[in-house]
Protein backbone atom coordinates (compact mmCIF):
# COMPACT_ATOMS: atom_id res chain seq x y z
CA UNK A 1 0.00 0.00 0.00
CA UNK A 2 2.93 2.09 0.85
CA UNK A 3 4.37 1.48 -2.48
CA UNK A 4 1.36 1.98 -3.94
CA UNK A 5 0.88 5.72 -2.43
CA UNK A 6 4.56 6.66 -3.99
CA UNK A 7 3.72 5.73 -7.08
CA UNK A 8 0.78 7.94 -7.17
CA UNK A 9 2.18 10.54 -5.49
CA UNK A 10 4.86 10.49 -7.92
CA UNK A 11 2.62 10.03 -11.29
CA UNK A 12 0.72 13.23 -9.95
CA UNK A 13 4.01 15.32 -9.64
CA UNK A 14 4.60 13.89 -13.15
CA UNK A 15 1.30 14.83 -14.26
CA UNK A 16 1.66 18.35 -12.87
CA UNK A 17 4.87 18.69 -14.35
CA UNK A 18 3.10 17.67 -18.04
CA UNK A 19 0.98 20.44 -17.56
CA UNK A 20 3.28 22.87 -16.75
CA UNK A 21 5.28 21.88 -19.72
CA UNK A 22 2.03 21.95 -21.94
CA UNK A 23 1.14 25.49 -20.47
CA UNK A 24 4.41 26.49 -21.35
CA UNK A 25 4.93 25.25 -25.13
CA UNK A 26 1.21 26.39 -25.21
CA UNK A 27 2.30 30.34 -23.97
CA UNK A 28 5.25 29.99 -26.75
CA UNK A 29 3.32 28.95 -29.55
CA UNK A 30 0.63 31.21 -29.56
CA UNK A 31 3.63 34.01 -28.42
CA UNK A 32 5.46 33.16 -31.84
CA UNK A 33 3.20 32.97 -34.30
CA UNK A 34 2.39 37.20 -33.94
CA UNK A 35 5.78 37.79 -34.13
CA UNK A 36 6.38 35.56 -37.28
CA UNK A 37 3.59 37.08 -38.94
CA UNK A 38 4.76 40.45 -37.98
CA UNK A 39 8.25 39.27 -39.46
CA UNK A 40 6.38 38.00 -42.86
CA UNK A 41 4.53 41.03 -43.34
CA UNK A 42 7.70 43.05 -42.81
CA UNK A 43 9.44 40.71 -45.30
CA UNK A 44 6.38 40.79 -47.74
CA UNK A 45 6.99 44.35 -47.63
CA UNK A 46 10.76 44.83 -48.19
CA UNK A 47 10.28 41.98 -51.24
CA UNK A 48 7.60 44.31 -52.32
CA UNK A 49 9.52 47.42 -52.61
CA UNK A 50 12.71 45.49 -53.94
CA UNK A 51 10.28 44.05 -57.01
CA UNK A 52 8.98 47.44 -57.48
CA UNK A 53 12.64 48.77 -57.63
CA UNK A 54 13.67 45.99 -59.90
CA UNK A 55 10.83 46.89 -62.26
CA UNK A 56 11.68 50.12 -62.42
CA UNK A 57 15.55 49.73 -63.38
CA UNK A 58 13.96 47.04 -65.72
CA UNK A 59 12.03 49.75 -67.46
CA UNK A 60 15.03 51.71 -67.48
CA UNK A 61 17.17 48.91 -69.16
CA UNK A 62 14.63 48.67 -71.49
CA UNK A 63 14.43 52.12 -72.78
CA UNK A 64 17.98 51.98 -73.05
CA UNK A 65 17.76 48.94 -75.43
CA UNK A 66 15.13 50.55 -77.24
CA UNK A 67 17.53 53.59 -78.19
CA UNK A 68 20.50 51.51 -78.67
CA UNK A 69 17.95 48.99 -81.27
CA UNK A 70 17.42 52.46 -82.75
CA UNK A 71 20.97 53.75 -83.12
CA UNK A 72 22.03 50.42 -84.21
CA UNK A 73 18.99 50.56 -87.05
CA UNK A 74 20.18 54.22 -87.62
CA UNK A 75 23.76 53.20 -87.99
CA UNK A 76 22.99 50.16 -90.33
CA UNK A 77 20.70 52.77 -92.55
CA UNK A 78 23.95 54.74 -92.82
CA UNK A 79 26.25 52.31 -93.65
CA UNK A 80 24.31 50.36 -96.63
CA UNK A 81 23.68 54.47 -97.95
CA UNK A 82 27.40 54.62 -97.53
CA UNK A 83 28.27 51.43 -99.24
CA UNK A 84 26.03 51.93 -102.03
CA UNK A 85 27.06 55.63 -102.49
CA UNK A 86 31.34 54.07 -102.68
CA UNK A 87 30.17 51.34 -105.27
CA UNK A 88 28.48 53.48 -107.31
CA UNK A 89 31.99 55.89 -107.09
CA UNK A 90 33.76 52.57 -107.98
CA UNK A 91 31.76 51.98 -110.64
CA UNK A 92 32.19 55.85 -112.09
CA UNK A 93 35.64 55.37 -111.95
CA UNK A 94 35.56 51.85 -113.17
CA UNK A 95 33.78 53.30 -116.16
CA UNK A 96 36.47 56.32 -116.60
CA UNK A 97 39.62 54.01 -116.38
CA UNK A 98 37.58 51.40 -118.86
CA UNK A 99 37.28 54.65 -121.14
CA UNK A 100 41.00 55.91 -121.07
CA UNK A 101 41.89 52.64 -121.98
Amino acid sequence: MRRRINVERQFWLKEFELDDVKKTLSFEASAIPASTVDDLHRDISKLQDEIQEKEMLLEKLQKRVNEAQTKANDFKMSMEDLCESAKSEHDAFAEVRQNWK
